[in-house]
């Protein structure tokens, strides 16, 4: 399935109530919005991001996203309603050219029945993630509303806060931390997650002793390894 590829210095502006749907396809992975290695990209306007999970015509695979940001800089996303991916609604991460994407915020998305998790945060830099709505994630693990899960320790958990985050029905965790890659990892860790209360799922922690850094979740925990 073809992709709609973002260039530098791009601001792609929905009318409210667009849909944008992936027609059914077998591939393991696509990518209806594609950010990867660009600068200066927006993406406004409350526009449906539809996949196509129940009309998928292959069983193998988990990497069917709605909106994937690899390598990338400056990047703001508002509004927007992500539902029925084969794999995440959102995807954060890094590329060969770069190991993180940077400045990035995610503000007001609602994501809903996607297969694989909500958002998945691998590499980031300057992250925001603002009032997310995350619901019905199930299918294939980790099936988590939000997952900072890196997969490499050349990889960045740096300056990433989560705020107001509202989770439930997932078939994984509401918020999942998986910062085992990071283990030993030169790169230090700095995550908030600002306001729980709307966490109806469990929250995971899996994070080695090793871990360089700080992690605070709302007023309940702190995790200092420093």
């Amino acid at each position: 399935m073809k992709s709609i590829q973002l260039r530098n210095n791009i601001t792609l502006k929905f009318k409210n109530g667009s849909t944008l749907k992936a027609l059914p396809n077998k591939a393991d992975g696509y990518e209806i919005l594609r950010i990867h290695d660009v600068k200066n990209v927006s993406i406004l306007g409350k526009v449906k991001i539809a996949g196509e999970r129940n009309e998928h015509l292959g069983k193998t695979g988990e990497w069917g996203m709605g909106i994937s940001i690899k390598g990338s800089e400056n990047v703001r996303i508002e509004n927007p309603t992500i539902t029925d991916c084969w794999g995440d609604g959102l995807y954060i991460g890094k590329t060969e050219k770069k190991k993180f994407s940077k400045n990035i915020t995610i503000e007001n998305a609602v994501l809903q029945n996607n297969r694989r998790q909500g958002i998945s945060v691998i590499s980031a830099i300057n992250l925001k993630i603002i009032n997310p709505i995350i619901t019905n994630t199930n299918g294939t693990r980790p099936a988590s509303g939000i997952d900072l899960e890196p997969n490499h320790p050349s990889e960045y958990m740096q300056n990433i806060k989560i705020v107001n985050p509202s989770t439930n029905s997932n078939e994984g965790y509401g918020l999942l931390f998986a910062i085992v890659q990071l283990n030993e990892s030169k790169n230090p860790v700095d995550i908030e997650v600002i306001n729980t209360k709307k966490i109806e799922d469990d929250i995971g922690i899996f994070i080695p002793n090793r871990i360089k850094g700080k992690i605070k979740i709302g007023n309940e925990y702190v995790l200092r390894n420093l």
